[in-house]
């Protein structure tokens, strides 16, 4: 199906949460039943797809979740000016062996339309929140053990992404113990877990500290639901003013 609206966004225009109405394929196939969520912010984004048969209880430390998990986070890229051609830059993402993720991007009124460029699919995302790409800002973060991380805040959201050890063996794909992506709500300065690709670290609220070039995170949870993002990093990137990622104590 052709995009009804040939003006195509830029990065900006994009700024908010959005989430996946509908995922189509050539052969009649439709998904409306996957939890889509996209944060965007201003250059940055993070991006959770979990199945409709995702757990709503804890599971155990350390399970696989259930399959069908997509989750990834990194840098939307256009590529020119008034191109309708995008690629989603992963700098993080659950599944390592991922294809290049490419799409063009085009209004149908208010309602977004990404069409498959490598792949042929067909996404209808609809935005619950409209933001400023000057409430944006990024972090890059990597640690000693060379874990690559993003942390994104727009407007009163916040998402993150906290990649796989140095060296680890991706071959499998990996699992829970080893990367976590998740999206967060913002509420009088206070920063909580939302959605994740761990269950059980889901509802909890987090504290970041941006000192110069390094960022401490501390998580106010059990030992045995442990964020990934808590620690100590290098901040290796940014883009927005860093005092935006300043969260006030829980």
């Amino acid at each position: 199906m052709k995009l009804k609206d040939s003006s195509a966004p830029t990065v900006e225009d994009l700024c908010g949460l959005w989430v996946r109405r509908s995922l189509e394929w050539p052969d009649g196939r439709c998904d409306t039943t996957t939890q889509v969520t996209w944060l965007q912010g201003w250059q940055w984004f993070v991006d959770l797809r979990r199945p409709a048969t995702w757990p709503e209880a804890d599971v155990p430390v350390g399970a696989k979740p259930p399959p069908g998990l997509e989750a990834f986070a990194g840098r939307l890229v256009q590529s020119c000016p008034a191109s309708a051609e995008f690629t989603w830059q992963r700098t993080v993402d659950w599944s390592p062996h991922s294809p290049p993720d490419v799409g063009r991007l085009g209004w149908d009124g208010d309602t977004l339309i990404e069409e498959g460029v490598l792949q042929p699919y067909r996404e209808v995302w609809v935005r619950t929140e409209r933001h400023s790409p000057d409430d944006s800002a990024t972090v890059l973060l990597r640690d000693d053990a060379g874990r690559d991380a993003v942390l994104l805040r727009s407007a009163g959201f916040f998402g993150f992404a906290v990649g796989r050890p140095s060296g680890a063996d991706t071959r499998t794909g990996g699992g829970a113990p080893d990367c976590e992506i998740a999206i967060g709500e913002i509420s009088e300065g206070r920063w909580r877990i939302r959605v994740s690709t761990r269950s059980e670290t889901e509802g909890t609220p987090i504290s970041v500290r941006i000192h110069g070039r390094l960022a401490q995170t501390t998580v106010a949870a059990p030992a045995d639901h442990r964020c990934l993002l808590a620690g100590n990093w290098r901040i290796s990137g940014s883009t927005g003013d860093p005092a935006l990622l300043q969260t006030h104590q829980e």
